[in-house]
């Protein structure tokens, strides 16, 4: 397994390597040229303009000894050599390289470039050894099994002049070493592109994309389906002044600094990823930086050796619907999920998510200008191994949390579920509730503090191996905060401490075939800073009592209780008249 000093020599090794690169291309250019200065005795010599309807014909090979402008239709046949010695074909009518599967076209040591109002289209043709391999300023050039090496831009897009919302389909097209894979920028309009079949590998931007216009409305939506990016130090580098619907479907990135990065000015970012891979990137898997990501999905996805956050996102206003479904993250140095907004709420849902070797789950982090920002989010059929810390949120307003059928095992460091113990404490009512799940090896159960009352449902829910099963505080400026508490059919077994309650007042306590084994100073803890006691209460040491206490205030006590005879005494205390209730 790959250490933080490894992963980032690697990034050092491969910026090194694209500083080579911009060198090797100009070598291998001056050698190109010196080799075949001296031509061949079957290949044609061209340059200058191309004004009439003009064939390359199979089987043959062409050199240039100058530039050459296409202003009527140039075809290039299959199996057709065409040595352009530094030398660059513009497009001004129309060019078809018309290879075949068994008879690729070449075309090399120079770039050509399709300019605004040209056509054409490139089949089964290789091209490379150039600054651009392929430059293309129109929108009405098409291809298919194409294949580009050793270039500064493998496969350039750009458009600019009058406004223009550009629709672009890139697909089967193959790039190796460039510092740009794919470029397609759009400086004055909209761009929508779809990228089918790509595989980029060794370059500094597998695919970098921009658009702007000088209204600040340049919106960009993105596909990207079964797609490879590997080898590089961005992915993908992304920015615009709008960004709205970003799809990636059975796509791969591998090898790199940053997986996806993603910036925009304005706009509601939509971003779903499915049935992605992402493995042995050195900061960021996944990066998004949006005036308002309004909605995160990815599914079916794996992440695999990560060494900053598998993913971190930033939204600067708006609520964000934040979704992970069939998820398996393994070793990731930081964190799985990073997830802030600095002005919304955050509707988060996390399913069959598999996580192993993580220094933190992760957190939702959620701010308002006006004070309002809630986490509501639920955890299902999931399972969270050996992380330093568990799962963080931090809220203004209490959110609802819920988790069912899911295993925490080994959370070194806080809690499994864990309020942000740095943040200012929220206000509003909190709602937890628990079933079938699994605390084993975990500092902490959970530990939440609130400005107002918690209520607390745990169903099925096994605690084993902890320091702590669970601290809980409620308090209001009224002195009337309560802490309900429903407990059914559960277990806790070794721990320093059992569940510590801190409220101003009584609530609701039922807890029912529970069994509290092993615990050193206290299974249950209960401070009540503005209530009426009860006088001190001796009982046995295994307890089955179904009856009710009265006294200044009613207790609703615990029904069917086991209670080990090495765990030590139930705890409550008040400030007026204290009640203690040991064993």
């Amino acid at each position: 397994m790959d250490n933080r000093s490894t992963v980032q020599s690697n990034t050092n090794y491969k910026l090194a390597k694209r500083v080579a690169l911009c060198i090797g291309i100009l070598a291998f250019a001056l050698v190109l040229l010196l080799f075949l200065g001296a031509g061949h005795a079957s290949a044609t010599d061209v340059s200058g303009d191309i004004t009439a309807d003009t064939i390359w014909t199979s089987n043959s090979t062409y050199d240039l000894t100058g530039h050459v402008t296409v202003l009527a239709n140039l075809t290039i046949e299959e199996n057709v050599t065409v040595n352009m010695n530094g030398y660059n074909i513009y497009v001004y009518g129309s060019m078809v390289v018309d290879g075949s599967a068994d008879n690729w076209t070449t075309i090399m040591g120079g770039c050509i470039y399709y300019n605004d109002g040209s056509s054409g289209s490139l089949n089964y043709a290789i091209l490379g050894d150039a600054w651009c391999a392929l430059g293309i300023y129109s929108t009405d050039v098409t291809y298919s099994n194409l294949q580009i090496y050793d270039t500064f831009y493998g496969l350039g897009y750009e458009f600019s002049g009058s406004e223009r919302d550009i629709a672009l389909t890139i697909s089967d097209v193959s790039i190796y070493n460039a510092y740009y894979g794919i470029f397609v920028e759009n400086y004055n309009g909209s761009l929508d592109l779809t990228l089918d079949g790509a595989i980029v590998n060794d370059t500094e931007y597998s695919l970098y994309i921009g658009t702007w216009d000088p209204n600040s409305t340049g919106t960009l939506d993105l596909t990207v389906n079964d797609c490879e990016f590997i080898d590089s130090y961005y992915g993908l580098y992304m920015e615009a002044d709008i960004i709205n619907d970003v799809q990636f479907s059975g796509t791969t990135f591998s090898q790199m600094y940053y997986g996806l990065y993603i910036d925009d000015n304005y706009g509601d970012l939509s971003l779903v990823i499915d049935g992605g891979v992402f493995e042995d990137i050195s900061y960021d898997a996944v990066y998004v930086y949006s005036d308002a990501l309004v909605d995160f999905q990815v599914t079916n996805s794996i992440f695999t050796n990560i060494g900053e956050y598998g993913i971190e996102l930033y939204s600067d206003e708006k609520d964000m619907n934040f979704v992970m479904n069939n998820v398996t993250m393994e070793t990731v140095y930081d964190g799985g999920f990073y997830v802030t907004t600095y002005n919304g709420s955050i509707d988060a849902s996390l399913t069959d998510v598999h996580t192993d070797d993580l220094w933190w789950i992760g957190g939702w982090y959620a701010s308002s200008i006006d004070g309002i920002a809630r986490v509501d989010f639920s955890i299902t059929d999931s399972t969270f191994n050996d992380s330093s810390y568990g799962v963080w949120y931090e809220e203004e307003v209490c959110g609802d949390i819920v988790v069912t059928n899911t295993d925490f095992t080994g959370v070194w460091n806080g809690a499994a579920l864990q309020m942000n113990p740095y943040a200012s404490t929220p206000s509003g009512d909190l709602s937890l509730v628990l079933e079938d799940v699994l605390m084993d090896d975990v500092y902490y159960g959970i530990d939440p503090a609130v400005i107002g009352n918690i209520s607390l449902s745990m169903e099925n829910v096994v605690i084993n191996n902890t320091n702590q099963l669970g601290w809980f505080e409620a308090s209001n400026a009224d002195n009337t905060a309560v802490i309900d508490v429903m407990i059914n059919n559960c277990s806790f077994t070794n721990a320093t401490y059992g569940f510590e309650f801190i409220a101003d007042t009584v609530g609701d306590y039922s807890v029912t075939n529970t069994v509290f084994s092993d615990i050193e100073y206290y299974a249950v803890s209960m401070t009540f800073d503005h209530a009426d006691m009860l006088v001190p209460i001796t009982m046995p040491t295994t307890v089955s009592m179904s009856r009710t206490i009265t006294a200044p205030w009613t207790l609703p006590w615990m029904e069917s209780l086991s209670i080990i005879p090495s765990t030590l005494p139930f705890w409550v205390h008040g400030t007026r008249t204290p009640l203690e209730l040991w064993t």
